[in-house]
């Protein structure tokens, strides 16, 4: 365990710099927001701050596959080592953002709407407010963690062979499961079980179901992977 906490802060180093960066460029597409809406220039629906920021979580697992499993293996770390490191500080920043969401969206729905501007928020359009905070929390944690550990496999099986026929798979069932009704249909029934389900509760047990079935093929791909 300490061992993986020391992972995450090496982690939280690594991605320091690219947060900074991340930030930067919302404030600065904030700023510009701000200037058009007062102008009159942009009269449309903003998109919540919070929402924005929390983008900055797809970008977790795309640097640190890529960058900190040969870099940590050098420095003489197992391969399990990297995986529970890395699945921690998937929980920890899904926690993070998930609490930042929480309370910018009680200062936004409070506050900043009436006096500034209308926006949209991601927990209203997906009802994750119907269930109090405890709701609003769990809703976003197993949400993020879902689509980071997808993320994560996709990034981690890049060099592999059966991760080069994911990617022609996957490049060929979105266009036609998009193009075609029925199927269209089927994955917004299978979208709105992952991650906007009505019951919460079910809500959890098929988002960790998935995300430890993708944990789980990251770790093979991991495995397999080349330092």
């Amino acid at each position: 365990m300490n061992r993986s906490l020391s992972i995450v802060k090496a982690n939280s180093n690594i991605l320091k710099f690219s947060f900074f960066v991340f930030i930067l460029a919302v404030a600065l597409q904030g700023v510009l927001d701000t200037v058009f809406n007062m102008s009159g220039i942009n009269d449309t629906i903003g998109i919540s701050v919070a929402n924005v920021i929390t983008v900055f979580l797809l970008v977790v697992p795309l640097i640190l596959p890529l960058y900190f499993f040969r870099r940590l293996l050098s420095l003489g770390a197992s391969r399990k080592d990297y995986m529970n490191g890395i699945i921690w500080t998937y929980v920890f920043y899904s926690i993070i953002f998930s609490l930042f969401n929480m309370i910018w969206y009680f200062f936004e729905s409070n506050y900043l709407n009436a006096s500034v501007r209308e926006y949209f928020n991601i927990m209203a359009i997906f009802n994750w407010d119907r269930s109090g905070v405890v709701g609003m929390f769990l809703y976003q944690f197993f949400s993020y963690l879902l689509v980071i550990s997808f993320i994560n496999l996709l990034v981690t099986c890049y060099k592999h062979v059966l991760g080069i026929g994911l990617y022609i798979v996957l490049s060929i069932v979105i266009p036609v499961s998009m193009a075609i009704g029925t199927l269209r249909e089927g994955v917004g029934i299978g979208l709105s079980y992952l991650l906007y389900n009505p019951s919460i509760v079910m809500q959890i047990v098929f988002s960790s179901i998935v995300t430890i079935i993708l944990f789980y093929f990251s770790w093979w791909f991991i495995k397999r992977r080349e330092v």
